[in-house]
């Protein structure tokens, strides 16, 4: 088999490059064709365990020169300087056009049977590129959970991607728990240690040796301070540094300001620490993140116990405390320095750790490591089937989310329905205006119920995890049927996921008529997800696999049949349950959600000049109000609300109801057929008298006297938007209770100038306190949120005085509080009718100098169920620029007028084409 390993910088001595130069020659010496590319070189030194048989290409120099020959000097320089538009500087700040165009040629011409990737940028690329057929291993040498949004290209093409591979346990989980039905192979496959000759250290060697990227991640800084506590009580010991990067400087100017000169000594340009560890007496780590750090075995090998920060994973998965290492607390300095000096004064104890360490690197000898990674490549070759050439597919997903500004759906687990959309099967096209989650139900469970009842095969509805799919039960002796039946099918467009209980057996789906089922897949399934993806002409929604049905094949246990995977409601079936086709249970289930939940939104459009004279009127009789409680930013319109509404519309189908409360304002953009009900002020203040007002808190405090709200309903601000698909039971409970989501945001109680939002936070805590002798100190995020009606009157009928006063301030004011943001919620857990829940939120600050990047991470992102963005002080861009990004953004990501949208009956889409990249 031949294999090629891809790197960014693959000259560098870190422990990335240094493990799968390991792994390259342990795999070249069992028989296997190894190449190892680079996407920049630095200083062309490797390590001394690479033979000279294996050569590292490189495909550009760290000044950005084009080493392939593909463009002048001029043409790199150039496109060096231009930022990638494949990889976003706020996932890998390493790219620009110029690796787009070097990546693009050189990735397209490899013609390996398998690569290797080691970021998730890296494996991006690769699946967009690489030949038909070739493997895509994915490496994850960091910990994924630790990335943030550089997680984000991998969580790209995660559906294209044949393994991903841990260094952990913890790191494969995560990984499995966030992207269970994809298919791919993850495996937990620790590096190796080199197996070469190292010398012992000895035990009474006074020197505390570190290694690694000068970067802010290894956090060296905490190193130094920490040796300098350290060094006061132990004057002869001294500090070696290995390492190179970008925080050189900023560490020899630390060394200097701590007066450390004479012990601290930064040792670069040494790629091969065999010799170095020799020397050392303590290892030293205070990184506050690792994947599997290989100077630890390092370390380890040469008999040096390393002292390291407990950061989440990585030194924990590899030492003992007090047997081979020491671990402490994260970024304590302090308990660092103490815990370098309880192993520094003790030569008995280093000793005794010495040898554990010695017996600790064995576990990561080469020969075990290897048979782990041919065991992989084995199982892959296995299950890898024919396929569409992965250039030509993904290369329409390049040029369409450039050209059309292509929008999919953002879900977890629906992106593979977009996939087939965009790799020219068969999908059924509808009018936007008819795209919706009922017409994609209602095409899939029509299409299997027919299909079922043609193949005279009996099914049971059983009930579903998923709020959107149905689930049907078969018996097993009918799968074969099942499996001809689809094979026949005269529809086009049908997709069929093979999964072994919730896992995607594959990484590709089957298309009945255009493709074989695998026999691996055929062999080992035991649910079989049908949907048929419905879209638009252009493709530019997609709704797919989230509306599947899936079709369970219960195997016979004596004289009952068995569930395949674990459901809500039933475990075991008889075969007169089949016969009758029953539908289980016959009654809602207990937490199923079957009352009414409307949306509630406040909106202003402050573009409207006699509303805008009007608070400028008042705004100048009042003219001790807090600049921030009456400013402009407070009420600045960018047509949120129509593309809010749009996704509720979208992703929330189930909402009854959609109420906007204005100041007797009416959006443009509203047919009057629209049944969506503009509610004013004057029809939920109880006092007319107070009028007009400006204040949120005070609008909040009378929404729930909005005529014919529903009992359950969510309060929305304009600047909010859905994200992906939602299922009623993220925000209620079955037996009606609502749910709030907590912020790590701190109530401020120090503070004698709070903002505005602050002064109703600390009055909300004065009263809860008062009468429940708790105290409140976290915010709520900003997201839908959920309310009872007949609590917020229970909280109005005891606290009217309360009520009345928020209900007369017109501006935001020190007396309010935030009933529907903060108050209710805290009141309503207090009485058992709220409970905390859990949502996926993505708060986008418009002031930020990296919005233009999290606007293009959001518009491709599969993760967060809610964004909300806020104005921000002091913008790094212009208002205009701010306008031209947020509309752009609003317009690729819900392109199409809904129902209530005057216009709404043409198939139109917005143009979004005169956008920027």
């Amino acid at each position: 088999m031949k294999i090629a390993f891809i790197l960014t910088t693959g000259d560098t001595s870190a422990g990335t490059e240094h493990a799968i130069q390991s792994q390259a020659v342990g795999l070249r010496d069992r028989g296997y064709e190894i190449s190892i590319y680079s996407i920049y070189r630095t200083n062309g030194r490797l390590s001394r365990i690479m033979p000279d048989d294996i050569k590292v290409t490189y495909w550009l120099d760290s000044e950005g020169k084009d080493l392939t020959g593909m463009l002048s000097d001029e043409q790199a320089e150039r496109l060096s300087k231009a930022p990638s538009t494949l990889i976003s500087h706020a996932w890998d700040n390493q790219y620009s056009k110029l690796t787009d165009i070097v990546c693009r040629k050189k990735i397209g011409g490899l013609r390996e049977d398998a690569v290797v990737t080691t970021t998730p940028a890296l494996a991006m690329l690769a699946s967009y590129f690489l030949p038909e057929g070739t493997m895509l291993v994915a490496e994850e040498h960091r910990a994924s959970m630790r990335r943030g949004v550089g997680i984000t290209p991998l969580a790209n093409v995660v559906h294209d991607v044949d393994a991903i591979i841990s260094l952990n346990n913890e790191n494969a989980e995560w990984i499995r728990d966030r992207f269970p039905e994809y298919g791919f192979v993850s495996a937990v496959i620790p590096n190796s240690i080199p197996d070469v000759l190292r010398p012992r250290a000895a035990s009474n060697s006074t020197i505390v040796m570190a290694a690694g990227r000068f970067a802010p991640g290894k956090q060296f800084d905490q190193l130094l301070e920490a040796f300098s506590l350290f060094k006061a009580g132990h004057p002869d010991w001294t500090l070696r540094l290995f390492g190179e990067g970008p925080g050189e400087t900023k560490l020899r100017e630390l060394i200097g300001k701590l007066n450390l000169h004479d012990s601290v000594e930064i040792i670069t340009g040494v790629t091969d620490l065999t010799a170095e560890w020799a020397e050392a007496g303590i290892h030293a780590m205070t990184s506050k993140s690792e994947g599997q750090p290989l100077v630890i075995l390092e370390a380890s090998a040469a008999g040096v116990p390393t002292v390291a920060y407990d950061c989440p994973i990585g030194p924990r998965n590899i030492l003992t405390h007090g047997i081979d290492g020491l671990l402490v607390p994260l970024n304590d300095t302090e308990a660092f320095a103490q815990t370098l000096a309880s192993i520094a004064g003790d030569t008995e104890r280093r000793a005794k750790m010495s040898s554990a360490a010695i017996q600790t690197a064995k576990k990561y000898s080469p020969k075990s490591i290897l048979d782990e990674w041919e065991k992989l490549y084995s199982e892959l070759a296995q299950r890898r089937t024919p396929s569409e050439p992965r250039v030509e597919a993904n290369l329409k997903i390049l040029r369409g989310s450039r050209e059309n500004e292509t929008v999919t759906l953002p879900d977890d687990l629906d992106f593979n329905g977009t996939e087939n959309a965009k790799k020219g099967f068969n999908v059924r096209i509808v009018e936007p205006r008819s795209l919706s989650a009922q017409l994609a139900q209602d095409v899939n469970q029509k299409f299997v119920k027919g299909l079922l009842m043609r193949a005279e095969i009996c099914a049971v509805e059983i009930p579903s995890y998923s709020y959107y799919r149905q689930t049907l039960a078969i018996r097993e002796e009918d799968s074969l049927r099942l499996l001809q039946a689809l094979s026949r099918s005269p529809q086009e467009g049908v997709c069929v996921r093979a999964m072994k209980g919730n896992s995607r057996l594959s990484t590709k789906d089957w298309h009945p008529g255009v493709d074989e089922l695998s026999e691996y897949d055929r062999d080992l399934a035991n649910v079989f997800r049908v949907f048929i993806p419905i879209s638009d002409e252009l493709r530019r929604f997609t709704f797919g696999s989230v509306f599947a049905v899936d079709i369970e094949v219960w195997s016979i246990d004596q004289d009952a049949y068995v569930a395949p995977r674990s459901n809500p409601g039933v475990d075991r079936l008889l075969n007169d349950d089949f016969l009758r086709g029953s539908v289980l249970p016959e009654a809602p289930l207990w937490d199923e959600i079957n009352f009414p939940i409307d949306a509630v939104y406040t909106w202003v459009d402050d573009s409207d000049q006699n509303w805008r004279r009007t608070k400028d009127h008042y705004d100048a009789l009042e003219n001790g109000s807090h600049p921030l409680a009456t400013g402009s930013m407070r009420f600045k319109n960018r047509d949120e609300l129509r593309y809010s509404i749009r996704s509720v519309r979208t992703f929330m189908p189930w909402i009854r109801n959609i109420y906007v409360v204005t100041a007797d304002q009416y959006p443009t953009w509203l047919s009057e057929e629209s049944d969506i009900q503009v509610i004013t002020h004057s029809d939920i203040f109880p006092d007319k008298s107070v009028l007009p007002v400006f204040n949120s808190h005070a609008i909040e405090a009378c929404l729930h006297r909005v005529p014919g709200l529903a009992e359950h309903f969510l309060y929305f601000n304009d600047d909010t938007l859905l994200m992906r698909m939602q299922d009623p039971r993220t925000y209620f409970h079955g037996n009606g209770a609502a749910k709030f989501f907590m912020s790590s945001v701190k109530i401020d109680t120090n503070n004698a100038e709070n903002e505005p939002h602050m002064w109703a936070a600390r009055n909300n805590r004065k009263i809860l306190f008062r009468d429940f002798g708790k105290v409140i100190t976290r915010g709520m995020l900003h997201t839908p949120y959920p309310h009872r009606r007949s609590v917020l009157s229970e909280i109005e009928s005891e606290y009217p005085e309360v009520f009345k006063t928020v209900r007369a301030s017109r501006f935001r004011s020190p007396t309010d509080i935030s009933l529907l943001s903060s108050f209710a919620q805290h009141y309503g857990y207090f009485v058992n009718e709220y409970i905390p829940g859990s949502i996926r939120y993505a708060f986008c600050s418009m002031a930020d100098e990296g919005i233009q990047a999290k606007l293009s991470m959001l518009q491709q992102s599969e993760r967060f169920d809610v964004v909300t963005f806020g104005e921000g002080e002091n913008p790094v861009y212009t208002g205009e620029q701010i306008d031209g990004m947020m509309d752009q953004f609003f317009r690729s990501r819900f392109p199409y007028p809904v129902q209530d949208e005057i216009g709404s009956t043409s198939l139109t889409v917005e143009d979004s084409s005169d956008s920027t990249e």
